[in-house]
């Protein structure tokens, strides 16, 4: 359970280009076996990755390619071989898994990990961290029974927390956005105090509906005839 989107942490925390995760060189492709090697990867089964030729060619020799049968604009999943955290095979979104290529591709050429997962893990991270904080005030929050959503402070700041803790993580690779993450660093304690102090005084602007269709009002409680509306004349 999450308070905030992906989609909330691009709006309120950074935008989706902030989270440029580096890309790697392959070390190694097996053609024969379709393993390629890359070592400390950290990709997981499942783990989303895109695949793309580094530099341009040079003059005189072959432009780089990739491994025969892989496409840049395929999104894959990794297959670790046997747990390892070196080498891994692909398997396309939704398609079985790569056990061969035709050639090893000519040059250099990457990986990417998709980031959508790193930010979603962790703003399931960063709400469980928000429920611990609001501990006395029994958590989690519901989302409003009307509008399906969770109130917009709380998605702020789960959004903004999001949002450092995914750009740390990653290294905030992307420099033009470096002043953008300090800003977020720095707001961090303001944001947890913003948000216990929106949770205490929460209630002060409910808007409470009555359940009932009963006549609440004392003059009526002792009442044994139907109220009626107020008449003119004269007693």
């Amino acid at each position: 359970m999450a308070y905030c989107t992906r989609a909330q942490v691009y709006d309120l925390g950074l935008r989706a280009e902030a989270f440029l995760a580096r890309a790697r060189a392959v070390e190694a492709v097996d053609a024969a076996t379709g393993i390629l090697t890359l070592r400390s990867n950290g990709f997981e089964d499942g783990y989303f990755l895109t695949l793309f030729v580094e530099g341009s060619a040079t003059p005189g020799r072959p432009s780089a390619t990739l491994p025969g049968g892989a496409s840049a604009s395929v999104v894959y999943e990794a297959v670790p071989v046997n747990g390892s955290s070196d080498l891994f095979r692909l398997r396309p979104v939704g398609g079985s898994r790569i056990d061969s290529f035709t050639n090893a591709g000519t040059g250099v050429f990457s990986v990417a990990p998709d980031i959508g997962r790193l930010i979603d893990r962790n703003a399931v991270s960063v709400s469980a961290r928000i429920d611990e904080w609001l501990t006395d005030y029994a958590p989690p929050i519901k989302v409003d029974s009307i509008t399906g959503l969770y109130p917009e402070i709380l998605i702020r700041v789960a959004a903004r927390l999001t949002a450092g803790d995914v750009a740390r993580i990653l290294g905030m690779a992307n420099p033009v956005y470096q002043a953008s993450m300090d800003a977020l660093v720095a707001a961090r304690e303001d944001d947890k105090a913003m948000l216990l102090a929106w949770f205490k005084g929460r209630y002060i602007n409910a808007h409470p509906e009555d359940q009932t269709t009963e006549y609440e009002n004392a003059a009526l409680a002792g009442r044994s005839a139907a109220p009626t509306n107020w008449r003119t004349g004269t007693l």
